[in-house]
């Protein structure tokens, strides 16, 4: 599997989960349900009981475990997901738009470039984009 797909995979079960203790948790579950029922009834219903139990274990957590409890319920989830994708690439797309319907408010991006010689980047993203052009034009200091 593709490195991007495992990302995909983390950052959508980290939305899942988040979305748990949430009043988003039945429009993210029923969204994810519906990504399980393509792949068969079945994984649908694997899928609904999973879901369940995570709900259960991270509503009836104390506050100051509520992090660790994320992360493990994530884990788990990211295992699940990355799975799908393995077996069903072309499910990408939907899952990309819940990871970023339901990403956690206040959710960074990080985004890192780098312009070589000669090279002119141009760079959107959110509300903003950047244009860098590097006009380095190197020196027998450099050879």
């Amino acid at each position: 599997m593709s490195a991007e797909l495992i990302a995909l995979a983390e950052s959508a079960a980290t939305a899942l989960v988040q979305a748990a203790t949430t009043d988003t948790w039945h429009a993210a579950r029923d969204r994810v349900l519906r990504l399980f029922g393509r792949d068969g009834k079945r994984e649908a219903e694997r899928a609904e009981r999973r879901l369940e139990r995570t709900a259960a274990k991270l509503q009836g957590v104390e506050a100051s475990e509520l992090e660790q409890a994320r992360i493990a319920q994530s884990a788990v989830w990211e295992e699940s997901l990355s799975e799908l994708l393995d077996e069903h690439p072309e499910f990408a797309e939907e899952l990309r738009a819940f990871a970023a319907d339901f990403a956690p408010a206040g959710t960074a991006n990080t985004q890192i470039n780098v312009a070589r010689d000669h090279a002119t980047q141009y760079i959107a993203f959110g509300d903003g984009a950047s244009v860098n052009h590097n006009d380095h034009r190197g020196s027998a200091a450099d050879a």
